[in-house]
C-alpha cells in the first residue's frame, strides 16, 4: 500500500496534509484517504513524488525498517542504513557512489586551494 509510504515520506520531510494538498489542488479529505490506502491514479503519484522530491519507485520501494526516524538519530545525521538489510548489489552501489563522492570532494579542494593561492598572489 502506498498511501502509508506517502504519509511517512510526508511526516519526515516535515509537510502537512494542507501543504500538500495545496500543492496537488485536491481537498484535504481526498488525499487523506490516499494515505489511509485509497488507489491512487499514477499521474497523482508523479505529482506526489515531486512535491517529496523522490521517484515514484523510490515511493513504491520505501521501506521504514532502512530508514529511521530522523529526529532520533544523533549520529548519522538522521538516515541509517542497516547493511545487513542491503543486497551485494546495493552495498557495491553505495561504495562506488562514496568513492565518487570522495574523489569530487578531494577535486574541488584542490581547486579551491589553488583558486585561494592565485587570488594571494594577486593581491
Amino acid at each position: 500500500m502506498l498511501g502509508p509510504k506517502i504519509r511517512r515520506l510526508r511526516e519526515l520531510k516535515g509537510y502537512s496534509q494542507n501543504f500538500m494538498c495545496e500543492k496537488l489542488k485536491v481537498s484535504q479529505s481526498t488525499f487523506s484517504k490516499w494515505e489511509n490506502g485509497a488507489e491512487i491514479p499514477y499521474s497523482r503519484l508523479v505529482e506526489i513524488s515531486e512535491i517529496l522530491q523522490v521517484t515514484p519507485a523510490f515511493i513504491e520501494g520505501f521501506d521504514e525498517k532502512i530508514v529511521f526516524n530522523l529526529f532520533n538519530n544523533q549520529s548519522a545525521n538522521g538516515l541509517v542504513i542497516q547493511a545487513s538489510q542491503m543486497s551485494g548489489e546495493e552495498k557495491k552501489l553505495y561504495e562506488t557512489l562514496i568513492g565518487t563522492m570522495k574523489s569530487e570532494l578531494d577535486f574541488l579542494r584542490k581547486a579551491l586551494s589553488e583558486c585561494i593561492k592565485t587570488k594571494n598572489k594577486q593581491t
